[in-house]
């Protein structure tokens, strides 16, 4: 019989501290304490994944002693995130979002259509590959031409936003790099980071009833923007926040 494979996320919005996180992994006995802290830097929404039902039990009881609410899911049962649409060019300032895509292809959606905003500097790998031909001697006299290849990998914070719609596409992509800002006109910021900022509060002030991550919800209150590790953190707080939006609607019914 195949070993169900459980996570344990939080059941509000409340965010813990990684104070309250390292002493909740530091739990499980199998963690070292390396471990349990780079879980906790992990941790967004979604606490813990690929643990048995032992791991997940002896967690709940330390994350409850942390005063963190959360409840143990079958992995299986955790949203599938739609195929992401990828939008260079938006105009959220009319009676409806219109973008357009790289092919300039427009596309409209009613802003009820607006399910989750999600926004952050999200930690991406660039990899570029610098190609030299030279010419090869060999001992004998002959020629002939090569190629050396040399490969760099650079990581920076990359501003991205997604836009979740109750209709198909079903998920717009944003990303500020190469991203045209042209509906904020002259006053637009200098900055391309400032630009896609007002992109976000557009967004959310003509969807107020989306729900949010709290990377979004850092540019609409004016704070610190918010960094994720990766794009895989960036959608595990989204796929956590479908979950509870979910599970919050199936308790409303019954």
């Amino acid at each position: 019989m195949a070993t169900v494979a459980l996570a344990i996320l939080q059941n509000d919005l409340i965010e813990p501290t990684p104070q309250q996180l390292v002493a909740a992994f530091a739990a499980i006995p199998e963690l070292t304490d390396f471990d349990a802290r780079r879980r906790a830097q992990e941790a967004v929404g979604i606490i813990a994944e690929r643990l048995d039902e032992d791991q997940a039990r002896t967690l709940l009881g330390a994350l409850a002693g942390q005063n963190i609410a959360a409840a143990i899911v079958d992995e299986s049962d955790l949203p599938v995130l739609p195929t992401a649409y990828r939008i260079h060019e938006a105009h959220p300032d009319g009676k409806e979002l219109l973008v357009l895509d790289a092919l300039n292809r427009p596309l409209t959606f009613a802003w009820s259509n607006v399910t989750l905003i999600a926004a952050g500097l999200v930690n991406t790998t660039d990899i570029k590959t610098k190609i030299t031909a030279h010419v090869h001697r060999t001992a004998g006299g002959f020629t002939f031409p090569v190629q050396d290849h040399k490969t760099t990998e650079t990581r920076n914070l990359q501003p991205v936003a997604e836009v979740f719609l109750s209709c198909e596409p079903h998920r717009l992509r944003m990303e500020a790099k190469g991203f045209r800002f042209g509906y904020l006109g002259g006053n637009a910021p200098r900055s391309r980071s400032e630009r896609f900022d007002c992109l976000v509060l557009d967004l959310a002030r003509h969807a107020p009833q989306a729900a949010i991550n709290r990377g979004a919800d850092a540019i609409v209150q004016n704070q610190p923007r918010r960094s994720y590790r990766s794009a895989q953190s960036f959608e595990r707080e989204i796929t956590w926040l479908l979950w509870l939006s979910r599970s919050l609607s199936s308790n409303s019914t019954h």
